[in-house]
């Protein structure tokens, strides 16, 4: 999905400029005299590495191909609609994955694995522990297992099933009592009841 870049409409922001290079705006303000600012650090191409691309590498492509930007552009609204449609199929197999998970093709393993993440909340899940998962699910040797997903949660496989369980961590659930000394062959008192 990060391939296809910034979307044009995302939620409540529209973009509708996106898809404009930046002379094409510059023409067009100065051709309807309008005004604009523009932040002085974007003339500096090594203050971020989006500038180096903008002022470096966009026009050397250019150089080689005047027509660069557009493919590019173009590239990218490909990507953005492959990009959608995994997403679609993706959500119509969340639930097959956690009823019976051997039901879901295992090239929709990953995408769909993503997806149930997102629904519950977890958006920085990395693409080694969705690997991590699937090699859990086709792993014959392990019916049962977990891979830990973010700091409190971890997405259990329990044979044809997957779930997603919050991680109760063990340092709260062990009491930590003061220290005894016991006498050895003598009768011991640990409290005023006894």
């Amino acid at each position: 999905s990060q391939l296809s870049g910034m979307a044009a409409t995302n939620q409540q922001i529209k973009r509708p400029f996106l898809s404009l290079t930046k002379q094409e705006l510059v023409a067009y303000a100065q051709l309807h005299g309008l005004m604009w600012r523009e932040d002085q650090t974007n003339a500096d191409p090594n203050y971020t590495a989006r500038n180096r691309i903008r002022h470096d590498i966009i026009p050397a492509l250019q150089q080689i191909n005047p027509q660069a930007v557009a493919h590019i552009n173009g590239m990218a609204a490909q990507i953005q609609v492959q990009s959608e449609l995994i997403q679609a199929t993706a959500v119509a197999y969340v639930d097959q994955l956690m009823m019976n998970w051997p039901s879901v093709p295992t090239a929709w393993l990953g995408p769909t694995l993503q997806v149930f993440c997102q629904q519950h909340g977890i958006f920085q899940v990395k693409q080694a522990q969705i690997t991590q998962v699937v090699n859990l699910l086709h792993n014959a040797q392990k019916p049962t297992g977990s891979v830990r997903l973010s700091a409190d949660k971890q997405i259990v496989k329990s044979y044809q099933q997957l779930r997603l369980e919050n991680i109760i961590d063990p340092a709260n659930t062990v009491q930590v009592l003061p220290p005894t000394m016991l006498k050895l062959n003598q009768w011991q008192k640990f409290n005023d009841d006894a």
